[in-house]
């Protein structure tokens, strides 16, 4: 296990580029050594005995570098662990190596309880802690797979060897940092309920213009469910009572990265007509592309079938 420590990343890259270039060489070895050259024999064994010593290195540096957390535990106790792993413990690998989890790390919850049961010799759990002396609260999701042996425990040199009958745990796992992902989760989760649970109409619409999401307001002013409207255009709102003007300047405002606000009139399922204070904002990518828009409406006043075919008759597009 040691063999994955020492080294520095360009001497290791060194290394492997080496390695590359005798494999190379061993291909054309090989074919030297069909035709029965003896001194092509003997190069061929050297070479690919530098081959595999270079793709052992490679090994060692994808260990290293990827950025998921790796281990090898005996006995719940740490005898490997890669660079990420000791980044999310928040410790030194001289410091997690001989230790168990709960020694390097403030559990929030019941491990033991956690890693009890096990599928088929594998095992897939959450872990919530905190980062020893500090408030670093991470979530890590772990994936092992377990076996028990007790030829591993005598060479290890394992102070169970001298009981010939214990056989000790090996789990090989891997970690990943979910700590930011729930986060967003949770944030998008209360987002979505104040969002839902606001008075205020709200609608989010995609770029160039597909109903996406409408909030529990939006269904009991306008009558539509959100199954009913997703996908669709906002046009299925249009009461009649606004030109072409009307929508051309709110779509260039917003075409240019800018908020819009102003009085709408829409029409209803049952055809009422609401008129509402509308503000429109524009979410923008790093290239002032808008990626999608929300609508947030204020309800003023809600006109019944019979006004709102007055209206219509009154004034045919002289509300803008």
């Amino acid at each position: 296990m040691m063999r994955f420590f020492g080294k520095s990343n360009k001497q290791e890259n060194i290394d492997v580029h080496e390695a590359e270039k005798t494999i190379i060489r061993s291909q054309e070895n090989l074919e030297a050594a069909a035709s029965g050259t003896k001194l092509a024999v003997l190069d061929l064994i050297g070479d690919l005995k530098t081959a595999v010593e270079g793709r052992e290195k490679k090994y060692q540096i994808l260990v290293e570098n990827i950025q998921d957390g790796m281990y090898i535990l005996r006995d719940r106790k740490f005898i490997f662990a890669n660079k990420a792993l000791c980044e999310m413990i928040g410790v030194s690998r001289s410091e997690i190596l001989g230790k168990t989890l709960k020694e390097l790390v403030t559990l929030t919850d019941n491990y033991a309880e956690m890693i009890s049961t096990t599928s088929g010799g594998h095992r897939e759990y959450t872990i919530r802690y905190c980062i020893k002396n500090t408030t670093v609260k991470k979530i890590v999701t772990v994936w092992e797979t377990i076996s028990y042996d007790r030829d591993f425990t005598i060479e290890m040199g394992c102070e169970e060897a001298d009981n010939p009958g214990h056989e000790c745990e090996i789990a090989i796992g891997t970690v990943k940092d979910v700590t930011d992902a729930e986060e967003k989760e949770h944030m998008l989760r209360a987002f979505s309920s104040a969002i839902n649970d606001s008075s205020d109409v709200m609608m989010m619409v995609s770029f160039p213009g597909s109903i996406m999401f409408v909030n529990s307001a939006f269904e009991k002013t306008y009558g539509f469910t959100l199954q009913e409207v997703a996908g669709q255009n906002p046009s299925i709102l249009k009461s009649g009572l606004h030109g072409a003007d009307f929508y051309k300047k709110m779509w260039d405002t917003l075409l240019c990265g800018q908020e819009w606000r102003g009085v709408v009139f829409n029409k209803a399922k049952d055809g009422t007509i609401v008129e509402d204070e509308t503000k429109v904002l524009p979410f923008m990518n790093g290239s002032d592309v808008p990626m999608f828009f929300m609508a947030i409406k204020k309800v003023r006043r809600v006109y019944v079938p019979e006004e709102a075919q007055l209206m219509l008759h009154w004034s045919q597009g002289k509300l803008d």
